[in-house]
């Protein structure tokens, strides 16, 4: 573990290095080093609004081989971010107070390692990456080590028989039939009130049900649309693996009505069968 974190504490200094030689010609913004001369020009392009330092073309990177560092200060920690060929492939986080590692998230593996040192804990992660949003990693497995012993396991791809893009692909029908369903129960009784109120005049149940149908219907095409195309909408889309108190797994989601609110669900992780659904809205 030693060995680990000397790795990037020896990172960490070449960077400081490296920056201390070039510093003239560098500038610091948001807690990182960037070259002055993109960075102003970046600045007059977007009018001087703000620019986030990942994203910015005058990230000041120090060579090593075939790959760059990138070092941001966050505060209490430090990032070193590690690309290759203009890709992210690992962050790790350093805390400033015992110039210890926090946190190293290996891109390229889909795997990631958090110490706990207050209880001797190591915790360990393996995923898939969702190229379209970084957000939405498929959890396979979690593991929690106390004193170099596992003490709790998640095989999160043995519990789920329905993978995550099964879930998705069958999740504009399931999403319809679902809502469906709910929103005549919940909501029959204020859209007869509204109409009554609005219009003078009694709905008939034809009526309701159409305006129920086409209100679900546009987000059963959105959510399919979304899906296929991986668009803005889809990173609005939620998605936990977890389990209920009976250890049983559960696809925990949430995302944006089309008018308002956010629609919760919960599907079953080896059937693909939906267990709850309810849309929450703000009440003012």
């Amino acid at each position: 573990m030693e060995t680990t974190f000397q790795k990037y504490r020896d990172i960490k200094a070449r960077y400081d290095s490296f920056v201390k030689k070039n510093k003239q010609s560098l500038i610091y913004e948001n807690g990182a080093y960037l070259k002055k001369t993109l960075y102003e020009r970046e600045k007059q392009e977007k009018n001087d609004k703000w620019i986030d330092p990942l994203q910015s073309e005058s990230k000041f990177l120090l060579q090593e081989g075939d790959k760059e560092i990138f070092v941001k200060d966050e505060g209490q920690s430090e990032t070193i971010y590690t690309y290759q060929k203009d890709r992210l492939i690992e962050k790790a986080t350093v805390e400033k107070k015992n110039n210890t590692v926090y946190l190293i998230d290996n891109l390229a593996e889909g795997t990631a390692v958090r110490y706990d040192f207050n209880k001797n804990k190591v915790y360990l992660s393996q995923y898939i990456q969702d190229e379209q949003d970084p957000g939405k990693r498929d959890i396979m497995l979690d593991q929690e080590f106390i004193n170099n012993e596992l003490v709790l396991e998640r095989n999160y791809k043995k519990d789920f028989k329905v993978s995550k893009e099964q879930m998705l692909s069958a999740l504009p029908d399931n999403f319809y039939n679902s809502a469906l369903d709910y929103m005549m129960r919940k909501y029959k009784d204020e859209y007869e009130k509204y109409i009554e109120e609005e219009y003078k005049r009694k709905a008939s149940p034809n009526e309701i049900e159409k305006i129920i149908k086409d209100r679900v219907q546009e987000l059963k095409e959105k959510l399919k649309t979304t899906i296929e195309t991986k668009n803005d909408f889809y990173k609005k889309i939620e998605i936990y693996k977890t389990y209920n108190e009976n250890s049983y797994p559960l696809y925990d989601l949430s995302f944006p009505d089309s008018h308002v609110g956010i629609w919760e669900m919960k599907i079953d992780g080896k059937t693909n069968e939906v267990i709850d659904i309810r849309l929450s809205i703000p009440r003012d």
